[in-house]
């Protein structure tokens, strides 16, 4: 990401860089994280808006994003969030959803 934005390239020049293979939710967890340092999980207003996604697969998705653009921060936050969210409450059925999202 850093060189696509700060290097010789049109995005760079452009100052416009284009994720359109994600849904709007994680990319907005992507810009939360890069202007606060981190990124809340899912409320009332983000299930109504992605129903479909369950917390532990926000924090899957957000690090598979994370580590495409090579964001190690936000990997280790991910990470944390699922394991807590493990520890504090384990549904194994949220757990199963999530599983293939590991390994996009």
């Amino acid at each position: 990401l850093r060189a696509a934005c700060g290097g010789n390239f049109k995005k760079a020049q452009s100052r416009e860089y284009k994720i359109i293979d994600n849904s709007k939710l994680i990319v907005k967890k992507l810009l939360e994280y890069f202007y606060v340092g981190g990124y809340t999980g899912l409320s009332q207003d983000n299930n109504s808006a992605c129903p479909e996604i369950s917390a532990l697969q926000l924090y899957t998705r957000v690090f598979a994003l994370a580590d495409k653009y090579d964001i190690q921060s936000l990997c280790d936050l991910s990470v944390e969030k699922y394991s807590s969210k493990l520890q504090d409450h384990f549904d194994v059925v949220e757990f199963l959803y999530s599983v293939p999202d590991v390994y996009i």
